[in-house]
């Protein structure tokens, strides 16, 4: 698997949103990826954007900042 939790968090929810049941450790990753969405980013991310949208969004940083 992806080694950007971002990266794995999304494609977990993507897997949920079909119908998939995940386990105890998914969730817990889920969680742990979400956290930089909940803190408050001073604009970096817009309002309205959804939970994906975020997540892919951080991935995308991560991915091009480790090149």
């Amino acid at each position: 698997m992806n080694n950007n939790i971002f990266r794995q968090a999304k494609q977990l929810l993507d897997k949920k949103d079909k119908g998939a049941e995940l386990t105890e450790e998914e969730l817990r990753l889920i969680d742990t990826a979400l956290i930089p969405l909940m803190v408050k980013t001073d604009g970096i991310f817009p309002e309205d954007m959804t939970i994906g949208e975020g997540l892919e969004a951080l991935s995308e940083m991560v991915e091009e900042a480790s090149g």
